[in-house]
């Protein structure tokens, strides 16, 4: 899951610009009879004791990396720089 994050091929490499290390999995999976496909993202940080784990499900999206990695993201990194970055000053924006 480190991987999926780490390396330049893997499928949630945007994350990486996180300075933390995250373990994180993408996919998709087919509903209404096979007539669909939802977008996934499943993720945690840091990858060691983690302190956040996350789920993104996008409905109607053909992949998990171009769809539900953005959201992740935004979230993540919202949650460094607010509680992790910060933790020892007041937590601003709640």
């Amino acid at each position: 899951m480190a991987e999926t994050v780490s390396k330049p091929y893997g499928t949630a490499n945007m994350l990486n610009s996180i300075p933390i290390p995250i373990g994180a999995k993408t996919g998709s999976s087919q509903v209404a009879n096979n007539t669909k496909t939802n977008a996934f993202f499943v993720g945690y940080m840091p990858l060691q004791n983690p302190e956040i784990a996350i789920l993104v499900l996008v409905e109607d999206a053909k992949e998990g990396s171009l769809n539900a990695v953005p959201v992740a993201k935004d979230v993540l990194d919202w949650y460094y720089k607010n509680r992790m970055q910060n933790s020892n000053t007041s937590n601003v924006g709640l």
